[in-house]
């Protein structure tokens, strides 16, 4: 392995700000695999299209495919928590090495720069990090994985011996934004809350002055654009829903022409 070059202050400081203020990118890329991992899992849960359509009750071949289907997505939910910790590891140590550096640098403008070798103290801190908080510890309760198993349909325990089980809704409503009161467009989530919004509904409603959450009984009472992130998984679902509402449009259509030709070719009989 090559050893790192060792940089000026100033120079890793603004590395280190570049890498804390990309951690949305980062966790970006996972939070999508993860919105993508849900919508499947909801495919393969008991109500699912999936399940419905193959009958794995009556075909152990079906049941087989399904059951290795579910594993395979919640090992691919573990391996979501577990890259998503190490981001977080890796955000929390380059923090911790900038405000290293900055009291350090805290001497004033005549105070000569130190060359700092910027990555091997990040890789120093990364591992104190880990010691620290034992995060090779079991990922089968991290919320990526309860969010899987839950759409699976599967029944989780929760502390206070409460299980959830996972309800799929078609109702309109769960799609529509509580801004605008149309499906979602662009849809960001509330990080601090989590509820979701569409993007334009959040602006005009922060134009308007108004910046507490909109969503009744939400005890957020402040709202910024930096406070959320691009909801993936909403903006799959609303694909889905769409998609879903034109084939039974087409389908309601073709339905309706079928009768049509029908009561044509039949004709009709007058009573008088």
């Amino acid at each position: 392995m090559a050893r790192s070059r060792p940089s000026s202050t100033s120079t890793a400081l603004h590395a280190a700000q570049r890498s804390i203020d990309s951690s949305d990118k980062y966790r970006a890329s996972v939070t999508k695999l993860h919105a993508h991992s849900k919508m499947i899992a909801d495919f393969l849960s008991p109500d699912g299209r999936l399940d419905k359509s193959l009958e794995p009750s009556s075909d152990p071949d079906a049941a087989q495919f399904i059951e290795g289907c579910k594993r395979r997505l919640k090992d691919i939910a573990e391996g979501n928590a577990k890259r998503m910790k190490e981001i977080d590891v890796f955000v929390s140590a380059v923090t911790n090495v900038k405000n290293e550096m900055m009291q350090k640098n805290s001497g004033g403008e005549n105070q000569e720069e130190e060359a700092v070798d910027y990555e091997a103290a990040i890789h120093t801190a990364m591992e104190q990090i880990r010691n620290n908080t034992n995060t090779n510890q079991d990922l089968s309760n991290h919320p990526m994985v309860i969010e899987v198993k839950t759409a699976l349909g599967e029944k989780i325990q929760q502390d206070d011996d409460l299980e959830i089980i996972h309800n799929s809704t078609s109702d309109s409503n769960a799609y529509k934004c509580p801004i605008t009161g149309m499906l979602f467009e662009q849809p960001v989530r509330n990080k601090i809350c989590g509820h979701t919004y569409s993007s334009a509904g959040l602006s005009q409603l922060l134009k308007n002055k108004k910046k507490s959450c909109p969503i009744p009984g939400c005890t957020m009472n402040y709202l910024a654009m930096n406070m959320v992130e691009e909801d993936e998984e909403m903006k799959m679902k609303v694909k889905r829903f769409k998609k879903r509402e034109e084939m039974e449009r087409k389908k309601r259509e073709m339905e309706e022409d079928m009768g049509e030709e029908e009561m044509g070719e039949g004709g009709f009989t007058l009573i008088q």
